[in-house]
């Protein structure tokens, strides 16, 4: 199986709880019981482990008797507190793994929230999969001298501000599916901007107008996908700009990650997008530009400090705004994030299962204490509320807005827009009291894996 498939977050924690130190064969032990039964509405790619559910109604209409066991010790800690309960993930299968199955806490991957249900403080935020060897961050094994290097050619970027990769369909879920076309069609002939789309002739160049001929409708729709059109600011451009025009490797895209300072993380047909991680294990500040209701391990990490972040909204509006207030920011700022971001990048990392990486934090995100009240709280609140928050204390907001109409309207912003907040948030490094996980695979029964948990996250 591909080490970087969007699935492999199963592997990987998986393998990761099966070589945890701390571990317990009692499931009454443990304080967390891991259920590695995934729940796969198709499988995708041959997996080397846990167990693809694919007949719902087979294996869930017994509920909780019939996927622990009846009388069984996991089915007492079920009925006891089901939040001790950790659901590996599920993707678009919370469809159909409703109703008894929602006691459990559910690890959120690929974020199909509109459809998940994402419940806040309660599910676990995993980030995507970074795993492969191309991806190890330079000076892995915490050489001081790798990281001082490599801030200093991030500062010398070839690339300023970076984005390769899809467009997507401007019509799934609009108007936050039209962003990246937005960007593109409105940065595409910027000398300053690397913005190669790697699906315009067969996603966007079908759905322009030709010629003089205007748009068949102003709202996508899978009704009306012959939507949207190239703004006159880049009409003139050739057919070729914005288009890298041949397939690139991993190890070439990885390069151009590494010489870029600034990458835009931008919403696709969902929220998610594997470029998240991709951009931090490498290096590149992200620009995070999506709907998305919370953030893997902020409980623990100030993103404000290693980050920006835009409303979508704005963005898709003022594109070229955007990336002069990204070019414009003081040099002493942009140095504190990206020396900030060397720090923690490695925690992004799936492939170390023996260090501090994605797998370890996973962990400790499984083990945190859930408060009593949440035990029962089955909402998943509004998404635009939980977003709308996080961009009041993470995102540039009225100060972008100064700069904005500072461009539009050659006006002289006011008083200088205060830096964004450069301190990373850190734990308490002194011994925790250890904190067991029992580990519940279904196969074709379920059995239990002798793994446990301990709280392991050292200070960012």
């Amino acid at each position: 199986m591909d080490p970087d498939h969007h699935l492999g977050v199963m592997h990987w924690l998986h393998q990761g709880l099966r070589r945890y130190e701390h571990r317990t064969h009692d499931p009454e032990r443990a304080d967390v019981i891991f259920v590695a039964h995934y729940f796969l509405v198709r499988n995708a790619a041959p997996l080397e482990f846990g167990a693809p559910l694919l007949k719902w109604d087979r294996d869930l209409r017994h509920g909780p008797e019939g996927l622990f066991g009846r009388n069984s010790t996991l089915l007492r800690r079920w009925q006891r507190r089901p939040a001790d309960f950790v659901v590996g993930p599920i993707e678009t299968a919370c469809r159909y793994a409703r109703g008894w199955l929602d006691g459990a806490r559910h690890l959120v991957t690929a974020a199909h929230f509109g459809q998940c249900l994402y419940r806040h403080l309660y599910d676990i935020m995993a980030p995507p999969v970074a795993a492969g060897p191309v991806w190890a961050p330079p000076g892995f094994d915490s050489s001081e001298s790798a990281t001082e290097v490599d801030v200093d050619a991030r500062t010398r970027g070839q690339h300023r501000v970076l984005y390769i990769g899809r467009l997507g369909k401007p019509y799934i879920e609009p108007p936050m599916s039209q962003l990246r076309f937005n960007m593109w069609a409105a940065l595409r002939g910027r000398t300053d901007v690397t913005f190669y789309a790697t699906d315009a002739e067969s996603a966007i160049f079908p759905l322009l107008p030709r010629g003089d001929e205007p748009r068949k409708c102003h709202r996508c729709s899978f009704a009306c996908k012959q939507c949207i059109a190239l703004p006159e600011s880049t009409r003139h451009l050739p057919r070729i700009a914005g288009q890298l025009g041949r397939r690139i490797s991993t190890s070439e895209y990885r390069s151009y990650l590494r010489n870029a300072t600034f990458c835009l993380i931008m919403r696709g047909d969902n929220e998610a997008t594997k470029k998240f991680a991709e951009s931090i294990v490498s290096g590149c500040l992200p620009v995070l530009i999506a709907d998305l209701p919370r953030l893997p391990f902020d409980r623990r990490l100030d993103y404000s400090s290693i980050s920006y972040e835009f409303d979508w909204r704005q963005a898709s509006t003022y594109p070229n705004e955007l990336v002069d207030y990204l070019l414009t920011r003081p040099l002493a700022e942009v140095t504190a994030k990206q020396r900030a971001l060397m720090r923690v990048r490695r925690h992004f990392y799936f492939h170390a299962l023996d260090r501090d990486g994605a797998v370890r934090q996973l962990i400790h995100d499984m083990c945190a204490t859930v408060d009593a009240e949440k035990q029962s709280w089955r909402s998943s609140g509004d998404k635009e509320l939980l977003y709308q928050k996080r961009l009041a204390i993470s995102a540039p907001g009225s100060g972008f807005m100064k700069h904005v109409a500072a461009m539009m309207h050659a006006v002289k912003p006011g008083e200088p827009v205060s830096t964004i907040g450069l301190t990373v948030t850190r734990t308490s490094s002194s011994p925790a009291t250890p904190v067991w996980l029992a580990v519940a695979v279904s196969w074709t029964v379920l059995f239990v894996i002798p793994v446990a948990c301990v709280t392991v996250c050292r200070a960012w």
